[in-house]
């Protein structure tokens, strides 16, 4: 037996180069996947899809945590001190007033576009206050001075409006 196995062994080393320059037909290959267990194949893609899963859940928590919290509190006027926060409660009760007084008469568009710029800068000034880090007094001025004009835009349109009123109503005594 020995022997045999030492001449089979011998016939493929001299013969090594024409067993490896061969490749076998398309439908051995065929043969060998079918026969192939594809439990193993399922469960890859199936462990593929869970990590997949796992990867997107743990995306969502932890950018869900990151948006949650803010990252910087906002300094308001109120914050720096007793008199600011004086100045601005105020200031957002006149304007309150003065809106409200508005509320039934028609708005200028003009005057609308003012107060949203106003509104948009008032912003860009918080923002500002908050970066920074400091109680700047040209910010403070400034914020003060967006609600001063917020109020002199509110005051002319209520006033334009009062006396489009009267003169209605002068009109259609007459």
């Amino acid at each position: 037996m020995q022997s045999n196995k030492q001449t089979i062994e011998q016939f493929i080393q001299k013969n090594r180069t024409s067993f490896d320059s061969e490749t076998p037909p398309a439908f051995v290959w065929e043969n060998v996947e079918k026969n192939l267990p594809r439990k193993r194949i399922q469960m890859y893609r199936v462990l593929r899809m869970a990590a997949a899963v796992l990867l997107i859940l743990g995306l969502g928590i932890v950018i869900g945590r990151f948006a949650g919290q803010p990252s910087k509190t906002e300094l308001a006027l109120s914050d720096i001190s007793n008199e600011y926060a004086e100045l601005e409660h105020f200031y957002t009760q006149k304007i309150n007033q003065k809106i409200n007084l508005l509320k039934d008469k028609q708005l200028d568009e003009r005057a609308l576009t003012d107060i949203k710029e106003l509104e948009q800068e008032f912003e860009v000034l918080k923002q500002e206050l908050n970066a920074s880090d400091a109680q700047d007094e040209q910010i403070i001025q400034a914020m003060i001075e967006n609600y001063r004009t917020k109020i002199d835009i509110l005051e002319r349109v209520l006033d334009r409006t009062n006396h489009s009123t009267k003169v209605k109503k002068n009109e259609s005594s007459i």
